[in-house]
């Protein structure tokens, strides 16, 4: 049984189980609002015949004519002594009669479902009979049109109800209409981007802020982000088989010239074992770097520690300066900053766009700190050719390069500024790039403190 199914059923039987209910509580508040009024009137009655016993006038007249007076077309009157014995009976129906008589001291009003009398009123009070003696006036009468009345009652409620079961069903049946359809749109395209892998999206009122429009407005979050990761993975395996391609082939060309001239030739072969050697290395930093991403993606990898950055700077510029005999200028507003990174990422990081300005550059190298209100600032200026605008916005997309054959000369693989950008976002921070061509680049780093 489908959901949908369920759904209608058990709004179906909630809504019956309600007006069962309602009709059940319709029924019993009629029956007894009648039975009531029935006791009252014939406690009315009795008060009448009380006054007319007391009365001047009853009391010349003969009790039994008197009583006979009275007497209700369905019903009994019956004088009864303190030894429980009917003195006077006045009654036409006599099965009432077989009704054992009770002598009562006080006056009692009461209800009777008898099993074969049905449903009867019996009301005894004292009063003084004509030799002066108290005796019990009862006063019994049948009552059966009320349960007539209350039979007449459930047959249309019955019918009433087996009416509602049509309209009941059809209001169950919009209900999980009304539910279940966007349900089935978002299971539809779901079946569909996974058959067809179009990466659809759900159509839905954007006026309502319902729960069933949040899901669908949910889904199409996530499957953008499910879009924009699988293109991203997609894309990645793709430069990244063809990044791997090239010092393969160049392996794989030179192991064939050492193959074909390496015996008659030993220069041959010093020239390729070099050539080899320079492209496995190549390999094995493109393949760690692809790696570090990977972890990156993940959220994993990072250790955190306080550490002050300024100092952190410092100890960078002079590794590189000393290193590639550069001189690189340092700034900062402030001797000291402590912030909680992991020191050996960001240090990562600062590498990167050192050795990207050494690269690409050949004069003066400036990195300056800030310590800003809410973050730490860090720029790394050159002076070098610069970044065009359309470059800039894909400067930090994987394997992109600005001028491929200057980066192959240089050793790039197309992944530093990448890495960087998404150890800088891990911490909760930003890279930016602000260039102009022929004046150079600014590159700067925002990380929380």
């Amino acid at each position: 049984m489908t959901l949908r199914r369920k759904i209608t059923l058990i709004v179906t039987g909630i809504m019956l189980s309600f007006l069962v209910l309602i009709f059940g509580l319709i029924y019993y508040s009629f029956q007894q609002v009648t039975i009531n009024q029935e006791m009252e009137r014939i406690e009315d009655q009795a008060s009448i015949i009380r006054e007319s016993l007391a009365s001047d006038a009853g009391q010349a007249v003969n009790p039994n004519q008197l009583l006979r007076a009275y007497l209700p077309a369905n019903g009994m009157i019956r004088v009864i002594d303190k030894e429980d014995i009917a003195i006077q009976t006045i009654t036409r129906d006599t099965e009432l009669t077989t009704l054992k008589p009770l002598y009562s001291s006080g006056q009692l009003l009461e209800q009777i479902n008898h099993t074969q009398l049905g449903r009867i009123v019996r009301l005894s009070f004292p009063v003084i009979w004509a030799d002066g003696e108290v005796v019990t006036l009862e006063i019994i009468e049948r009552i059966d049109q009320v349960d007539e009345m209350m039979n007449s009652l459930l047959y249309v409620l019955i019918i009433a109800l087996i009416f509602m079961v049509i309209p009941i069903w059809l209001a169950g049946k919009g209900i999980s209409h009304i539910v279940f359809t966007p349900i089935k749109k978002l299971t539809d395209v779901m079946k569909a981007n996974q058959t067809d892998g179009e990466w659809q999206l759900i159509e839905f009122d954007s006026k309502t802020n319902d729960e069933i429009a949040q899901l669908g407005a949910t889904y199409n979050e996530m499957n953008e982000r499910i879009k924009e990761n699988f293109l991203k993975q997609k894309q990645f395996v793709s430069n990244a088989s063809h990044e791997l391609k090239t010092p393969i082939a160049i392996i794989k060309s030179y192991a064939q010239l050492i193959k074909r001239q390496g015996k008659v030739n030993p220069e041959v072969i010093e020239e390729s074992v070099e050539a080899i050697d320079y492209e496995t290395n190549r390999m094995t930093q493109l393949i760690q770097q692809m790696l570090l991403l990977a972890t990156l993606d993940r959220g994993d990898g990072l250790t955190y520690q306080p550490v002050d950055i300024v100092k952190m700077c410092r100890d960078t510029i002079r590794s590189i300066a000393t290193a590639f005999e550069r001189k690189i200028q340092f700034k900062t507003n402030i001797e000291e900053i402590e912030v909680t990174i992991d020191i050996e990422k960001i240090n990562q990081v600062l590498y990167i766009l050192l050795d990207n300005a050494r690269k690409y550059s050949d004069g003066l190298i400036e990195l300056t700190v800030e310590n800003l209100p809410n973050h730490v600032k860090i720029d790394i200026c050159d002076h070098g050719e610069g970044i065009s605008q359309a470059d800039q916005e894909k400067i930090f997309d994987r394997f992109y390069r600005v001028d491929d054959g200057r980066s192959r000369e240089t050793g790039g693989t197309g992944l530093g500024l990448a890495i960087a950008k998404e150890i800088v976002l891990a911490h909760g921070g930003s890279l930016t790039i602000s260039s102009e061509e022929g004046k150079g680049s600014i590159f700067t780093i925002m990380i929380p403190n």
